[in-house]
């Protein structure tokens, strides 16, 4: 499959994905904006339990049949805008490990958002940066779905191996330094988990992604959280 973004006309700045034929027949194409069914059946509003919580994510659209943009994960507003991908030949949505969710200035320190993996090892809760799938979305039927931990390759010392992560959670880091100051929840998301579609696709979000102290929520300051790093 090839993908190239159109520089002028009715469709300038969109995308334009196609793939090839056999030789001397014609290919399949997709127009821009035109999103198969098996994307658009993601977007909307979904019930994802956290702890003793419930969190109201909703799914939009970003790139036709590529990406998603979600809000909602951890409760928070719709300022922390998520990037989630579409995986075509599954079905599957995936939500990757992102940095820079949102930044704001507290305190005269510059905050970054962060929403990483965690791996639990001997009763911690061990935080994992780098690029990997936090989990990936799967139906189990028309409106539920299934969120399935990604694994991570790790070595604590002992060699290489892969451990999957029991959950994902939102960090307040110091963007200057890199270092954790905080999170927003004393419960992140667990892996694996149930979500349930409540709602059809709403409006595009927000692209902000910085803004005011006043503007958002100040991280809280848990006890026991240990760093991979």
């Amino acid at each position: 499959e090839y993908r190239g973004r159109i520089k002028s006309g009715t469709y300038a700045g969109q995308y334009l994905s196609w793939s090839s034929g056999p030789v001397g027949l014609p290919g399949t194409m997709n127009r821009p904006g035109e999103a198969g069914d098996d994307y658009k059946a993601w977007l909307g509003t979904w019930s994802v339990p956290r702890g003793t919580e419930t969190d109201t994510w909703i799914i939009r659209q970003a790139i036709p049949n590529v990406s998603y943009s979600i809000t909602g994960i951890e409760g928070m507003d719709e300022y922390r805008v998520f990037n989630a991908s579409f995986d075509r030949s599954s079905g599957e949505l995936a939500i990757p490990a992102q940095k820079d969710v949102f930044t704001y200035d507290q305190d005269n320190v510059s905050v970054s958002d962060w929403l990483l993996g965690i791996v639990e090892r001997d009763g911690r809760n061990i935080r994992i940066t780098g690029s990997y799938d936090l989990c990936r979305a799967s139906f189990t039927g028309k409106s539920a779905a299934s969120l399935t931990a990604g694994t991570v390759s790790l070595d604590f010392g002992t060699g290489v191996s892969d451990y999957p992560l029991v959950g994902m959670w939102l960090f307040a880091v110091n963007a200057d330094t890199q270092s954790v100051l905080g999170n927003y929840n004393d419960d992140f998301t667990t892996f694996p988990a149930t979500i349930t579609r409540t709602g059809d696709a709403a409006a595009p979000a927000k692209m902000v992604r910085r803004g005011k102290a006043s503007e958002v929520r100040r991280p809280e300051w848990p006890e026991g959280f240990y760093s991979s790093l």
